[in-house]
């Protein structure tokens, strides 16, 4: 019996270690996809949707809708229709462009799928992720036509050769510097004297005030990455047990969402400029006039 009860802890405890090999290996490969992209969307979500409220705040909804909507929602919605094509999604609705300010929407896609496919499950994250995605595409495309193709700086993504979670931070705090150079190089190369820029100056606020997600967006990318997380766990679980996992195979597509994850971080970079000011603006036009002070008795 007691060799029994041995062996028993020790079956055990190789199924545990397994586990957690498939867990580490899950996430680095998460990481090396999606890592950078995840931290450029939410940043660059949060400051657009910063800069719309204020916006709206300062020139009202119609005046928003006027002044940028009308370029803006097309290529957000144009990037949910994208990706779910690309997912092989039934696009049943589609509007570009039409404010319903009853509704609080300026557009919209209805799509549906297979809930028994799991690549379509899968595809609603990237679905969720489009308008960003698409975003930073035309973004990047304006700054090559109009700025020329020396101007705009993109860094490179940052390596994806990890060995553990221990280099994780290092990685992101590399490719986060890279950002940030990339910028101060555009800044410098900027001729505010052409006409040129100030059109794409004009684009990035209007294309980047909208490549925020919205309540259901974020749903949506919360379902499908669970599948994707649970999809690659249980890959890992039955690879591992005959070879290690290829993270090489990770690398070439890591590479290419880690461009597109620059471009996203650098134009979610260029607005904070316009964010700052905004809010300067909001927060003065907010402070209360301050009365006659009452003398004191």
């Amino acid at each position: 019996m007691e060799e029994i009860g041995v062996w028993l802890w020790d079956a055990l405890l190789a199924v545990l270690l397994h586990l957690l090999q498939a867990t580490v290996m899950t996430f680095l490969e998460l990481f090396i996809l999606f890592g950078p992209l995840l931290l450029a969307t939410l940043s660059s979500h949060f400051i657009s949707g910063r800069i719309e409220r204020r916006l709206v705040q300062l020139i009202g909804v119609r005046g928003y809708i006027v002044a940028l909507g009308w370029i803006g929602t097309p290529v957000h919605e144009l990037g949910h229709a994208l990706m779910a094509k690309l997912f092989g999604h039934r696009i049943d609705a589609i509007k570009l462009f039409s404010p319903d300010l009853k509704k609080g929407q300026l557009g919209y896609v209805q799509h549906s799928y297979n809930q028994d496919n799991i690549f379509q499950v899968v595809g609603n994250f990237f679905i969720a992720l489009g308008p960003v995605l698409l975003g930073a595409a035309v973004l990047f495309l304006s700054a090559w036509l109009l700025l020329g193709p020396g101007v705009f700086h993109f860094p490179g993504v940052a390596s994806p050769d990890l060995a553990g979670f221990s280099e994780i931070p290092g990685e992101m705090v590399v490719w986060l510097g890279r950002v940030g150079e990339s910028l101060l190089a555009t800044l410098r190369s900027l001729s505010f004297g052409r006409w040129q820029t100030w059109l794409f100056i004009y684009l990035l606020i209007a294309i980047g005030s909208h490549v925020n997600l919205s309540p259901a967006d974020l749903e949506s990318a919360r379902g499908g990455f669970h599948v994707l997380l649970t999809v690659l766990f249980f890959a890992n679980v039955v690879m591992l047990l005959f070879a290690d996992v290829p993270l090489q195979a990770f690398w070439w597509p890591g590479r290419y969402l880690g461009h597109l994850s620059s471009i996203v971080m650098v134009c979610a970079g260029a607005m904070v400029p316009l964010w700052v000011l905004l809010e300067l603006i909001g927060a003065i036009l907010e402070r209360p006039a301050q009365g006659p002070r009452r003398p004191r008795r």
